[in-house]
C-alpha cells in the first residue's frame, strides 16, 4: 500500500502541494472568527442534571454570579472625608458601562413606619430609604448614622465583616455580558478604577467574585497563546538547526507545523468552537508534535541518499519503509488526546477532537509536503548528512547497546526499583480540585480571595432553591419562612459558609423596623398576627417585579431561595460538605412535599471537577485499550503487543509516583498528563520495532543484529524527536497557571522516562526474552507483509527509480 502512495505522491506532487495551498488560504480565512469562550459552567454538557438545576434557577431568580466583591479595608472609614471618597467611588463604578447596579455602605437602606392617608382613612406602611443621604455636611451628622447602621444586624456579614473592619462593595454586572468580550472591557474598567483610588487615597482594597476571577484568567490565556506558540517556535527551530545545519530543513519543518496549525484552527472556527484555557494550547501543542514526523522522515531520507544518492528513489523507500509507523504513531498519539470526546465536558471534549484531528492534519501534510518539496530541491551534500554520524548521539547509543548487550540484569533490577518507588508514590497521591487551584499564590487576584474569605467567609455563590406544589398563602407561608431561618440557622455553623441571605431576613428586617429600630428584635415574629400586620404595612406600590423581592421569592410564591457564599475549600471537602446540607434542607423541607436544588457556579465547577477526574480515568483506560489494538494490527502478536506496552507503562507509574512523593494534587490538568503522555510515548516503541522487523527480514531474522542496528538507526532519530518533546513541553512550566505548568513538567518528565524505556528496556527485553519472543512471532505475520511487499514491485537499486517522473 505504502509504495503505491509513494508513487501517488511523488507523480502528483505539484498538483498535491497546490491543493494544500488552497486548503491553507481558506482555513486561513477562518481564523478572524475564532473567539474566545467566556462560559463557567462549560465543564458539563448542556443535558446534564446539575447544568439544567442552574438553568432552572437563573430562569427564576436571573444570574448568580454576576457580582464584583470589593472589600475596603479602612479603619477611617466613617470619617468624613474618606466617606466622601468612597461615596464618589461608587460614583464612578456606575458611570461605568454595563454595570447594573452599586452596593456598598452608602448604598444601605432602612425601613420606617410612616402615617398616610388613603380612602380607607389613615394606614401605617413602611417605608424604604436611604440610610446615608447625599449630602452629609459634618461629622456629627455621619457619627449618628454610623450608629443607626451597626444597629441593623441585616448588614453584619453583608456590608461589613463582623468585626466591622472591613467593608463590603458588591458591583453587579449586567447579565448579557457575561458571556461577551465586551465583560474583559468592562472588568478591567472597573478594576483600573479601584486600583487608581487605592493609590490616590492610600486605601486598601481587595478585588475578588467570579466575573473578575474569570476575566483575569480569560485575559491571562490571551497573553499567553502567542507567547508559548512563539517558544514551541523558536525551541524547535534551535534544536532541528543544531541536529541538521540546514536552513531547508528549518524552512520546511516551521512551513509543516505551521500549516498544521492553520488548518486545526481554521477547523475549530468552522465547528463555532471557542478558545478555552486547554484549546489555546493546541497550536504550540502541534508545533511540538508535529516536528518529528519531520525528523523521521529526513532522518532516513538522508539515510538512505547515503547508500545509493539517488534521490527519487530515497524518497519512496523514506514513504514506504516509514510512512506505516509514522502513520501508526501519529494515531496513537491522536487516540490519546480523542479520549478526552467520551468524556462529559463540552470544553474537554472539543480540545481532544480538535487536537486528535489536528494531529492527523500533520501526518497527512508531512507525508506530502516533505517527499514533494525535497523531490524539487538538489540532493544535498555530504556536510547536510552528517547529522545521522552525531558523535555524541553515537557514544550514547553505544553506551545503551552495551547495556542492552552485557548489563541486562543490573538494568531489569534499577527499573524494578523504580518501579516499585512508584508504586509506593501512588499512595500518596491525593485528589483535589480548587476553583483558584491553577493561579499561583503570589498572585494578587488569590491573595485577594483568601482575604475575602477570611473576613466574609468566601466569595463563590452558593444556592439553595426550595420549590412547594402549590402557592403559599396565610399560616402556610409563614411556616415556611420559619423553616428557613431555621435551616439559615443550622448553616450558620459552618465556618466555610458566609452569612446567608433569604426572605427570612427580610421579615426580620421589617419586625426590627415594626418594634421602632430595636436591634433584639431583629428577629421572626413569635406572633402569627404580627405577621399579617407586617405583610399588611408594606407599600402598597411595592410588586413581585420589584427586582429586589424577585431575588427572594417568584410571584407565585411558589419558589424561594437561600443564598449565600462558600470559601474555595477544593472538591475534598465539598464532597463532606453537600450531603451535610442536604441533610439539614431534607430536614426542614422534606423531599415528598418540597423539591429543593443545591446550586451556584460552585456547585457547577465542584460537579464539572469530579467528573472531569472520574471520566479521564475512564478515557485513559479506553486510550490504552484502543492503543493497544493498533499495535496488534501492526504486529500481528499478541506477544509483541503486550511487550511494546511494557516500556510505555513504566513512564506512567514512575510519574505517578513522582506526584505522589512531590505532592502533586490528582486533579483535571493533572490526570491530561497521562492519556497525552502515554499516547506519544508509543510513537518511539512503534518506530523501534517497525525499524527492528525490516533489521529481521534483512538479516536473516538474527534478532541480535536486528536490535543492535534498530538502536543505531532508529535511535538517532528518537534521541532528536524525544529531545524535541521534552524541550517542547516543557516549556509549559512558565505558564502563570498551575495546571499548564503541571501539565509541562510531568509530560516532559513521562516523556524523558519514555525515551530510556523505548532505547534502553524494549531491546533488553527483546534480547533477555529471545526464546519467548521468537522470530516465528514476527515471521508469521509483519514480516511476511513486509517479504510480500517487497516482491511486489521492482527490484530497487542505486540508479533505478520505481516510477518515471518527469
Amino acid at each position: 500500500m505504502w509504495t503505491r502512495i509513494a508513487r501517488f505522491i511523488l507523480r502528483n506532487r505539484i498538483a498535491l502541494l497546490g491543493v494544500l495551498g488552497v486548503i491553507t488560504i481558506f482555513m486561513g480565512w477562518q481564523l478572524p472568527q475564532l473567539k474566545m469562550d467566556y462560559h463557567y459552567a462549560s465543564m458539563l454538557s448542556d443535558n446534564d442534571p446539575v447544568h439544567l438545576d442552574n438553568q432552572e434557577f437563573k430562569a427564576t431568580f436571573g444570574e448568580e454570579g454576576n457580582a464584583i466583591f470589593i472589600g475596603i479595608n479602612d479603619d477611617k472609614f466613617f470619617e468624613l472625608s474618606h466617606f466622601k471618597q468612597l461615596n464618589s467611588l461608587c460614583d464612578s463604578l456606575k458611570k461605568i458601562e454595563y454595570v447594573k447596579a452599586v452596593l456598598g455602605v452608602q448604598q444601605a437602606v432602612n425601613i420606617r413606619q410612616v402615617t398616610l392617608e388613603t380612602d380607607k382613612g389613615l394606614s401605617r406602611q413602611f417605608e424604604i430609604y436611604p440610610l446615608f443621604p447625599d449630602s452629609i455636611a459634618t461629622q456629627q451628622q455621619l457619627d449618628s448614622l454610623k450608629q443607626v447602621f451597626y444597629s441593623l444586624p441585616f448588614y453584619s456579614g453583608l456590608l461589613t465583616n463582623k468585626a466591622n473592619t472591613v467593608f463590603l462593595i458588591s458591583v453587579t454586572l449586567q447579565n448579557e455580558i457575561l458571556n461577551m468580550p465586551q465583560r474583559l472591557i468592562t472588568v478591567q474598567q472597573v478594576e483600573e478604577t479601584l486600583l487608581d483610588f487605592s493609590q490616590k487615597n492610600n486605601i486598601e482594597v481587595h478585588i475578588s467574585g467570579h466575573p473578575y476571577i474569570r476575566s483575569q484568567m480569560m485575559m491571562l490565556i490571551k497573553s499567553e497563546i502567542l507567547i508559548f506558540i512563539i517558544l514551541a517556535a523558536l525551541m524547535s527551530i534551535i534544536i532541528l538547526f543544531v541536529f541538521f545545519r540546514s536552513f531547508k530543513v528549518l524552512g520546511v519543518s516551521i512551513l509543516l507545523v505551521g500549516t498544521g496549525v492553520v488548518w486545526a484552527m481554521g477547523l475549530m472556527s468552522l465547528l463555532q468552537f471557542k478558545i478555552t484555557i486547554l484549546t489555546s494550547m493546541i497550536p504550540p501543542l502541534l508545533i511540538v508534535i508535529g516536528i518529528p514526523n519531520a525528523v523521521y522522515l529526513l532522518n532516513k531520507y538522508h539515510s538512505e541518499l547515503k547508500k545509493h544518492s539517488n534521490k527519487i528513489l530515497a524518497l519512496q523507500r523514506t514513504i514506504r519503509k516509514t510512512g506505516n509507523a509514522i502513520f501508526l504513531s501519529n494515531l496513537t498519539t491522536a487516540v490519546g488526546f480523542a479520549a478526552f470526546t467520551v468524556t462529559n465536558s463540552r470544553i474537554l471534549s472539543e480540545f481532544g477532537a480538535i487536537a486528535s484531528i489536528g494531529i492527523l492534519f500533520i501526518f497527512v501534510l508531512a507525508i506530502i509536503i516533505i517527499p514533494s518539496v525535497f523531490s524539487l530541491w538538489k540532493i544535498p551534500s555530504e556536510r547536510y548528512t552528517k547529522h545521522l554520524e552525531n558523535l555524541f548521539v553515537k557514544k550514547i547509543l553505544v553506551h545503551i547497546q552495551r547495556i542492552a548487550t552485557y548489563k541486562r540484569k543490573q538494568l531489569f533490577f534499577i527499573s524494578v526499583a523504580t518501579v516499585l518507588l512508584g508504586i509506593g508514590g501512588i499512595f500518596f497521591i491525593k485528589q483535589t480540585g480548587y476553583i483558584m487551584d491553577d493561579v499561583p499564590h503570589h498572585a494578587r487576584m488569590y491573595k485577594d480571595l483568601k482575604f475575602l474569605e477570611s473576613t466574609f467567609n468566601g466569595v463563590s455563590p452558593l444556592e439553595i432553591m426550595i420549590k412547594t406544589k402549590d402557592s403559599l398563602s396565610g399560616q402556610q407561608f409563614i411556616y415556611q419562612i420559619q423553616k428557613i431561618d431555621s435551616l439559615q440557622t443550622a448553616l450558620s455553623h459552618y465556618s466555610e459558609l458566609s452569612r446567608s441571605v433569604s426572605v427570612a431576613d427580610a421579615v426580620k428586617f421589617l419586625h426590627q423596623s415594626y418594634a421602632r429600630g430595636k436591634t433584639e428584635n431583629y428577629c421572626l415574629p413569635d406572633n402569627p398576627k404580627t405577621f399579617e400586620t407586617i405583610f399588611k404595612r408594606l407599600p402598597t406600590n411595592l410588586s413581585f417585579n420589584e427586582s429586589f423581592i424577585k431575588s427572594f421569592i417568584d410571584s407565585t410564591k411558589t419558589v424561594t431561595r437561600v443564598s449565600l457564599n462558600i470559601e474555595d475549600i477544593g472538591t475534598y471537602r465539598m464532597k463532606k460538605l453537600l450531603p451535610e446540607i442536604q441533610q439539614h434542607i431534607d430536614r426542614f423541607f422534606p423531599p415528598n412535599e418540597y423539591h429543593t436544588v443545591i446550586t451556584g457556579s460552585t456547585i457547577l465547577y465542584f460537579t464539572g471537577t469530579t467528573y472531569l477526574i472520574k471520566n479521564l480515568f475512564g478515557s485513559l483506560a479506553m486510550a490504552f485499550v484502543i492503543i493497544g489494538f493498533l499495535l496488534f494490527w501492526m504486529f500481528k502478536s499478541v506477544k509483541i503487543t503486550l511487550l511494546s506496552l511494557v516500556p510505555n507503562v513504566i513512564p506512567m507509574i514512575i510519574t505517578a509516583g513522582v506526584m505522589g512523593w512531590a505532592g502533586i494534587p490528582l486533579k483535571p490538568s493533572t490526570i491530561l498528563v497521562f492519556t497525552i503522555a502515554f499516547g506519544i510515548s508509543v510513537d518511539g516503541t512503534i518506530h523501534f520495532l517497525n525499524k527492528y522487523r525490516y533489521e529481521l527480514l534483512d538479516n536473516n531474522r538474527n534478532m541480535g543484529i536486528a536490535v543492535n542496528n534498530a538502536i543505531f538507526e532508529t535511535g538517532i532519530s528518537m534521541t532528536y524527536t524525544y529531545i524535541i518533546l521534552f524541550f517542547g513541553f516543557i516549556i509549559f512550566s512558565i505558564s502563570d497557571f498551575g495546571g499548564t505548568q503541571a501539565l509541562g513538567i510531568l509530560v516532559s518528565l513521562a516523556l524523558l522516562v519514555a525515551m530510556c524505556s523505548n532505547l534502553i528496556i524494549l531491546p533488553s527485553l527483546l534480547l533477555s526474552l529471545e526464546k519467548i519472543y521468537n522470530r516465528k512471532d514476527l515471521s508469521k505475520s509483519s514480516v511476511q507483509n513486509i517479504e510480500a511487499e517487497g516482491k511486489s514491485k521492482p527490484k530497487e537499486g542505486a540508479n533505478e527509480n520505481d516510477d518515471k517522473l518527469k
